[in-house]
Formats: structure tokens, C-alpha cells, sequence
């Protein structure tokens, strides 16, 4: 069940092997693996292993401590009192110190273990198998144990490559990692590059093993509600996320070493309500923002100890590159160079602008006319027109040559399914639009308008996903009126409801 979650799992019958030693193996892999389950049976704290092992996972040697994530096997009066645990031990003990077994003699220390035990069992909060008998119950708690495990896994790194930014990541890297400073707030203009280079940083120090508290929050529109049980989830998964209030969440950081992104930030009520009140020594917090900063906010000491740092264009090089990379293309051909070098001049540095741009032509790397007709959706308006206008002509010109059907797609996602299981969505598509809608998925991703997380969920730029809202708001679109989707807990959206042809 575990590994079919995509878990690297230790277990001593499958991965010691024929001449390992036995107890360096367990141990080694007690203290190093990054998330231990600890399933307690009914006899779980007289099992003289068991108990070693636990007593690696909390204070082993390897300068990390996993994740602890008690599986409670059995009913909670079956849990053994911290004097039980202890007087056993000591009894075993006086039993074995003459036996043969010094080796093991020497290890047991009973008031330690007994604390050890007493912190799993009601301590930390853990999943309870819900009654006692059927295989169906069981197979549900491994379920909920690999769902949980996965949860405090370090994120998967990110995928998109970043151009132009190596010397700037590995400074802020370095300045986050020395305690020069407490956190980043990095702002810009959407489509700029924050999110990628904050889910870089944030990759980076999640997987140093030094926090135990870790959660990277996408917040959309400004649905705190919804960011709150985000961040709930991921920095204390066991404990239920529905109707928490931000107060509670407050209550469940304060005074925790933390590593928390806050992704897409655009009000001071996100920051009041996902925002620790105080600092805590130790705690490494990174926000992204259109805004330079956010005054007025409940939360402006800890703002303060950020470092605010505007995340610039790309230079002409590393735009050059991105475009060629998006395009398929080693070099521009010389026949093409002088509609190139216009296309990406008037991409102003923006990766979103440039990725799009340069992926438009991906199929059609030789054809003028494609080149020419991106161009002209660039220089629309006129030069006075800013990127972010452009980058939308852009996407208009894109979409205008898809498949209704494919358009469609990029809305549903745009308005209502950003964040869900992509291949339950494509199921759903496929019943709508017939067999070719995973193309037009797999095309929607090659032309950057989609872009699936590490864990195969739908997501898009939220430049786009403005973009595609706009478009059932546009009363010249044909989707006009076509979807509705909450925002600020308002119905948004319906206008009219159409009837989409498949």
C-alpha cells in the first residue's frame, strides 16, 4: 500500500539482505528515514526492537529527526501508563543481567523508553484504526497512513527550468541558510518568475531536514478560508482542516521553528490570518506579491524582519534562451532572426511572456507566417502597450486556433478545477469530449498553458487563469456566461449559463 503511494519504504523482511548485519541496518534506518510510522499493537512497548528503534527515530545521531506518525493499532485503553512501560522494562532488566545478552542488557534504559512511548501514544497526534476486525478497516488505515506519509515527505523538486536566476538563487539560498536573514518577500509583476524561484528555495531548505513544520501555500483570489486549511494540512496533517479558524491556526504555530511559503499574496487579511504573530528563532518564511509590501497588516513585525527584493526581467541572453528552449530550437534561423529578436524584444524579459511566446511555435519552428502572426499579436495596441497586455493577445491568438472543445479545457480550469487530480479530470473530459481530449491536455501542457504540479494536479498561472475568467466575463466571448466559480464567497461568473457543445 505504501510503496503503491510512491513511497520508498523500509521494511526488514524485504530490504535486509543475505550478510547485512541486523541491528546497524534497523537502526540506520530508523534514524535516517524521513518519516517513521509507528504502528502501536497491544504489544508493541514489550518488544524489546521496537522500543530500540523508537528510541533512534527521536534522539538518533544523524543530525535530523524524522517525522514520527503513530498508527494506533489498538482500542486507546489498551495504551500502557508510563509506569507500566517502566516497570516492565526494569523487571526484564533484573531478569536478563545474567543471561547471555549484555549487548541488549546495556541498551534498555526503562524511564527513557517509557517517556519515549508515553510522548508517541499521547503526545502526537496519530490515526486510529476505527474498530477492531474486518480487512477493509485495515486496508483503510494503511491508506490513511500513506496519505499521511506523503504529506511530510520534502516536496518533489521543481521540474520547470529557470533561466538567468542561478547566481541570485544560490545568494538567497546562502543568506537564508547563514540567518543573515529571516525570510524573503519577493514581489513583481505577474508572470515574472516569484513562484518558481520561491519553490526552488523552498525545495532547497525543506529538504535539509532541519524542519519539522513545513507547508508552501498557493493562495487563490482571496480565499483565506481555504489558505488557512491548506496551511493547517501541511504543517499538522493529522489534526482535522475543516471549519479550523485562523485563530486556530494561529495557536497551532505560535512558538514553532516554521518553513512556510505564501504564494500569490494580494491583501493584508491573507497575511493576518496565514502569518505566525511573532517571529520564532529559527523560522524561515518566504512570500511572493504583486505588492512591494502590504502596510496595515496585524502582521507587520514579522513582515518587517523579511528581506524585500523585486524580482527583476531577464536579461537579453537568458530571454534568448528561454525562448529557444520553449521553441524546440537550438538557433534562430537567419531567415527568421529578425522576426526572433522582435519577439523576444517585445517579450520584455517576462519568462510567462517569453515561455508562451517561444512555445506557440514549437510545431511550426519554420513557418514565417506563424512567426509573423506572433508578432503581430505582440505588437497589438501599440508599443505603449504593456507585457502584461501583449502576453494576453498572445494567449487570445493561441486559444483562437484550438478546438472549442480544447478551449473548454483551459477554462474549466481557469474558473473551477485548478488544484484537482488531473487524471480524474481527464477521465471527465473524455466523457465529454471524446478520446481526443488527452491530446488536447498534452498539447494545452506543451503550449505552457497548463502546467501539472509535482503530484499530477491541474494548475495554471494565475495571469492565465485572470485571463480565462475574463473571457466567460467578456460579453464578446462565445464562452460568456459559460462557467460560475466562488470568489470572496461570491458567486461569480453567472451571467448565463450555456449549454457547451462538446
Amino acid at each position: 500500500m505504501l510503496e503503491g503511494a510512491g513511497l520508498p519504504v523500509y521494511m526488514d523482511f524485504s530490504n535486509l539482505q543475505k550478510g547485512d548485519e541486523y541491528p546497524p541496518q534497523l537502526l540506520e534506518a530508523a534514524t535516517c528515514s524521513e518519516v517513521v510510522l509507528v504502528v502501536l499493537s497491544r504489544s508493541f512497548s514489550r518488544r524489546f526492537w521496537c522500543m530500540v528503534e523508537l528510541e533512534q527515530a527521536l534522539h538518533g545521531t544523524s543530525g535530523r529527526r524524522p517525522v514520527i506518525l503513530p498508527v494506533i493499532y489498538h482500542p486507546t485503553e489498551d495504551v500502557d501508563s508510563k509506569a507500566a512501560v517502566m516497570q516492565y522494562w526494569q523487571e526484564w532488566k533484573a531478569t536478563e543481567l545474567n543471561q547471555s545478552r549484555p549487548d541488549r542488557w546495556h541498551k534498555v534504559v526503562p524511564e527513557h523508553w517509557a517517556s519515549n512511548y508515553t510522548y508517541v501514544c499521547d503526545t502526537i497526534q496519530g490515526i486510529r484504526r476505527q474498530q477492531q476486525g474486518p480487512k477493509d478497516t485495515d486496508f483503510q488505515l494503511a491508506r490513511e497512513a500513506a496519505k499521511l506519509a506523503l504529506q511530510h515527505l520534502s516536496p518533489a523538486p521543481p521540474t520547470e527550468q529557470l533561466f538567468g536566476v542561478a547566481e541570485l538563487q544560490a545568494d538567497l539560498l546562502k543568506r537564508l541558510t547563514s540567518g543573515k536573514c529571516q525570510g524573503l518577500w519577493l514581489y513583481g509583476e505577474g508572470g515574472i518568475g516569484k513562484t518558481a524561484l520561491a519553490k526552488r528555495l523552498f525545495h532547497a531548505l525543506a529538504s535539509s531536514g532541519k524542519f519539522l513544520s513545513k507547508a508552501s501555500v498557493e493562495i487563490k483570489d482571496s480565499d483565506v478560508a481555504d489558505s488557512v486549511a491548506q496551511t493547517y494540512q501541511q504543517l499538522n496533517s493529522s489534526g482535522p482542516s475543516d471549519g479550523l479558524s485562523a485563530a486556530g491556526l494561529q495557536a497551532m504555530m505560535r512558538g514553532k521553528k516554521l518553513l512556510l511559503l505564501l504564494d500569490n499574496v494580494s491583501c493584508c487579511e491573507q497575511l493576518d490570518a496565514l502569518l505566525p504573530e511573532a517571529y520564532t528563532e529559527g523560522s524561515i518564511i518566504i512570500v511572493t506579491s504583486r505588492m512591494k509590501s502590504c502596510r496595515g497588516s496585524n502582521r507587520q513585525q514579522v513582515i518587517d524582519q523579511l528581506h524585500h527584493l523585486r524580482v527583476e526581467p531577464l536579461d537579453p541572453i537568458p530571454s534568448r534562451e528561454l525562448f529557444l528552449e520553449k521553441a524546440g530550437l537550438s538557433t534562430i534561423s537567419d531567415n527568421l532572426a529578425g522576426l526572433g529578436n522582435d519577439i523576444i524584444a517585445l517579450c520584455n524579459g517576462l519568462p510567462l511572456a517569453l515561455q508562451l511566446a517561444g512555445a506557440a511555435m514549437s510545431e511550426h519552428s519554420g513557418n514565417p507566417a506563424i512567426w509573423s502572426g506572433v508578432l503581430a499579436a505582440l505588437k497589438k495596441g501599440g508599443l505603449h502597450v504593456d507585457t502584461q497586455q501583449r502576453l494576453q493577445d498572445v494567449v487570445q491568438r493561441r486559444l483562437s486556433a484550438m478546438p472549442h472543445g480544447q478551449q473548454s479545457m483551459f477554462l474549466d480550469v481557469a474558473t473551477a478545477l485548478s488544484g484537482q487530480p488531473a487524471d480524474v479530470v481527464l477521465d471527465v473530459w473524455k466523457d465529454w469530449h471524446g478520446a481526443e481530449a488527452a491530446m488536447w491536455y498534452a498539447d494545452l501542457v506543451r503550449n505552457c498553458l497548463l502546467r501539472p504540479s509535482s503530484d499530477d494536479r491541474l494548475q495554471m498561472h494565475d495571469v492565465l487563469a485572470a485571463m480565462g475568467r475574463g473571457m466567460v466575463l467578456d460579453q464578446q466571448s462565445p464562452f460568456y456566461g459559460s462557467r460560475i466559480w466562488v470568489q470572496d464567497n461570491i458567486i461569480v461568473g453567472a451571467v448565463q449559463v450555456r449549454e457547451l457543445t462538446p
